[in-house]
């Protein structure tokens, strides 16, 4: 369901998920959606978004089974339950970084990082999504090692967002570092970990 949901979102809105694509790895790119304030209220970004919250929670479901994880919900309801915590977590993540750049007065900055966020959102989505299928076909004595490259995986996307990130924010702000450190530890590591703890991974 979700590769044909990815499908229907390919040859519907085709031209903007390659410019999504595109941007992840082209600064060029990267820079004329900066431009665009309604892409983020567009309907490709909209399921966009319902893809990324429903492909990583299919992983953490499939991932919960294959550890013989017990929880109060199972089947369906708890994939569900599943997708709607990542989307939770993560817009919360986006509305705190909104109102932290309204205070401090960087909207811009918290504006062109935000639109980084949501294209590696995006792009975990375009990835997980044969790593879960490819988990959920193999047999379960060579399924651990889709759960080592999915982490692999998010450490690479992780990786290019902080440096493009920190790159931007060194060369055209002054920030401090140190600064920089604090914040990736509350919002960027600390939301993983409590995620990893709360599933009891």
């Amino acid at each position: 369901s979700l590769i044909l949901f990815f499908a229907i979102l390919k040859n519907a809105f085709s031209k903007e998920l390659g410019a999504i694509v595109q941007s992840f790895y082209n600064n060029r790119t990267l820079n004329q959606i900066n431009k665009e304030d309604n892409l983020f209220s567009s309907w490709p970004f909209l399921f966009l978004y319902l893809l990324f919250g429903l492909t990583i929670g299919m992983f953490l479901y499939i991932s919960g089974k294959y550890f013989q994880l017990e929880y109060n919900y199972k089947g369906f309801e708890w994939f569900l339950v599943l997708s709607a915590l990542v989307i939770g977590l993560f817009t919360l993540k986006i509305i705190v970084l909104k109102v932290l750049g309204f205070f401090f007065g960087i909207q811009k900055l918290v504006k062109e990082y935000v639109t980084l966020l949501y294209l590696s959102y995006f792009n975990s989505a375009l990835i997980f999504l044969p790593l879960i299928l490819a988990y959920s076909l193999t047999p379960n004595r060579y399924a651990g090692i889709f759960s080592y490259v999915a982490i692999l995986c998010i450490l690479l996307i992780f990786a290019i967002q902080l440096i493009r990130a920190g790159t931007n924010v060194l060369s055209n702000y002054h920030f401090s570092k140190f600064y920089l450190f604090i914040y990736l530890c509350a919002l960027e590591i600390c939301p993983v970990l409590i995620l990893i703890k709360a599933l009891r991974f």
